[in-house]
């Protein structure tokens, strides 16, 4: 997941960090990942000028450790479904979206923007995504609860030579799934 945002909106969450007893932006982000669904997690971030921008990297993610997360394996396809930041009242418009956001906080948040990337193990064959390309497909979000909008699911044909003794659906998502519940939860405070 990539998070391009204002210097402002990035030094809210460098606060919000510290008053939770981190010592940095990433420190806060890894500790809300279980180590142990997750192969690993990558953290780049630049701060120039007015803008910041944050990359959060994870691989070989387990979803059993995941509330939000599901995947699933039939007939030669396997789904994958992440519903970490959808909302849905605010998907379906209805009025009673559970955000108590101020303008303010809207006004900071509307130059938010996430890229959402996931790598499927075989060719993607049905997607919600704004981009697919072979087995990569990338959402793209900007502006306050615009993922909230967004149900991420995509279903991809499954290699046969995918799976071999022990290795089942959940470890063949290879890539790079970007993106959890920790934003969702910073930015809703």
């Amino acid at each position: 997941m990539e998070i391009d945002t204002s210097r402002t909106v990035y030094g809210l969450l460098s606060e919000s960090a510290s008053e939770e007893g981190y010592d940095s932006v990433e420190a806060s982000f890894r500790d809300e990942y279980n180590e142990s669904h997750i192969g690993g997690f990558e953290y780049e971030e630049t701060v120039e000028g007015d803008e910041a921008t944050m990359t959060i990297t994870l691989t070989d993610l387990d979803p059993s450790g995941s509330d939000n997360i599901t995947v699933e394996q039939s007939d030669g396809q396997m789904t994958y479904v992440d519903r970490t930041f959808y909302n849905e009242s605010q998907a379906s418009g209805s009025a009673e979206s559970g955000t108590n956001s101020s303008e303010f906080g809207e006004s900071l948040m509307s130059g938010l923007s996430v890229d959402y990337t996931l790598r499927m193990p075989g060719e993607i064959t049905d997607s919600n995504a704004d981009e697919v390309d072979g087995n990569t497909a990338t959402w793209n979000a900007t502006g306050s609860g615009a993922m909230e909008e967004t149900e991420i699911r995509a279903t991809s044909n499954v290699p046969t030579s995918a799976f071999g003794p022990g290795f089942g659906a959940v470890p063949a998502i290879l890539g790079v799934l970007l993106g959890t519940g920790l934003l969702a939860r910073r930015l809703k405070r």
